[in-house]
């Protein structure tokens, strides 16, 4: 599904791009564009919540598929998952919560909490205030507890399922 709807942005972002150019009409394919933006989003933090449900299993963490409060926590943002985590599998627990990873698992949570909390994330134009020029016009704003994130979004689509990629890569070593 992340990979569809990777396809469908960029496949949105040409047709707006084709109106453009034929018929003078901006930013007319931004609207599915951004629909799509946001199940990227919504489904690429799913995988990684599935992945932390698997590793809570395998490594008997303890949380309650059945407990709403424990189902929450479960996750790799959760400071509680990762506490229980470098108990038991430290070289999983520097993978998530150290270095590269961490600092995008950060980033991908301020990118999916709009989508998931009905404050959908959209396409921007961002113009250069000197002299109110468009720098570009695929750009989202997002921001969660103060955590502003300002990101080309075709080209963190690329990025943030590569690096998922590796992160599951790097993972499965660990089962």
């Amino acid at each position: 599904m992340c990979i569809r709807d990777r396809d469908k942005v960029n496949h949105e972002m040409f047709q707006g791009r084709k109106a453009e150019l034929l018929y003078g009409r901006k930013n007319v394919h931004n609207f599915m564009a951004s629909y799509h933006l946001n199940m990227f989003y919504l489904m690429l933090w799913g995988c990684l919540d599935n992945l932390a449900w698997a590793f809570n299993y395998y490594h008997q963490l303890g949380f309650d598929d059945h407990n709403e409060e424990s189902r929450k926590r479960c996750s790799f943002g959760s400071k509680e998952y990762r506490k229980k985590l470098r108990v038991l599998d430290p070289a999983l627990f520097k993978l998530i919560a150290e270095g590269e990873h961490a600092k995008w698992i950060v980033d991908l949570k301020i990118k999916r909490h709009p989508a998931a909390h009905r404050e959908p994330i959209f396409l921007s134009t961002v113009v250069d205030p000197t002299d109110t020029r468009p720098i570009g016009d695929t750009f989202v704003v997002t921001d969660k507890d103060s955590k502003v994130l300002i990101y080309d979004a075709l080209n963190h689509l690329k990025f943030d399922l590569e690096r998922f990629h590796k992160l599951m890569g790097l993972s499965l070593i660990h089962i």
